[in-house]
């Protein structure tokens, strides 16, 4: 039978207090990374997730490596792993592909015919398409859903899956951290 010993209070006190102080430093460790210019923390970023796959200091470099990715993608909208928005890029080359699609100010749009109501329905379908891409969705032959290419998960609808960036799959992350 095992028997369980009182720990005595000043074995207590310094847990907590280690306890503490590793928590003031992690603090201060995350404080230091929403200060840090974006091109600094990317490299930064990029040296963590380098650490991390080393076996012996990995957990806590990856931990420090996931901190520093949302700090990338939260407060400068950019992409942790190529520094760059792509949502922008996705915009641009969208613009590039279809045209100018604005609207003067002022100005009323009218259908005259059958042919606008064509070009908008092509239009809608070439946007939806494009959206299906970037989101990396497509229907699953087999179901009839509407599931993500890299990981199979299931969404309601393409604007379901478009609430969250196109780099911001819920079954891509399930699916990379448990391999």
């Amino acid at each position: 039978m095992v028997e369980f010993h009182e720990v005595p209070p000043e074995v207590v006190e310094a847990i907590m207090r280690n306890r503490m102080e590793s928590e003031v430093k992690s603090h201060q460790v995350k404080n230091l990374f929403t200060e840090l210019p974006k091109d600094q923390l990317l490299a930064l970023n990029l040296l963590l997730e380098t650490i991390s796959r080393v076996e012996d200091p990995g957990a806590m470099a990856a931990y420090y490596n996931g901190h520093a990715t949302a700090i990338i993608e939260m407060k400068y909208n950019v992409c942790s792993s190529h520094g760059v928005n792509h949502a922008e890029e996705a915009l641009e080359e969208f613009k590039k592909s279809t045209g100018d699609i604005s609207i003067d100010k002022g100005s009323t749009p009218t259908r005259d015919d059958d042919t606008e109501e064509q070009s908008d329905f092509e239009f809608t379908q070439t946007r939806v398409n494009y959206n299906m891409e970037l989101y990396r969705l497509k229907i699953d032959e087999s179901t009839g859903k509407l599931v993500c290419k890299d990981c199979g998960l299931e969404y309601v609808s393409l604007e379901d899956r478009m609430v969250k960036s196109p780099d911001d799959c819920h079954g891509c992350y399930i699916k990379s951290a448990h391999g």
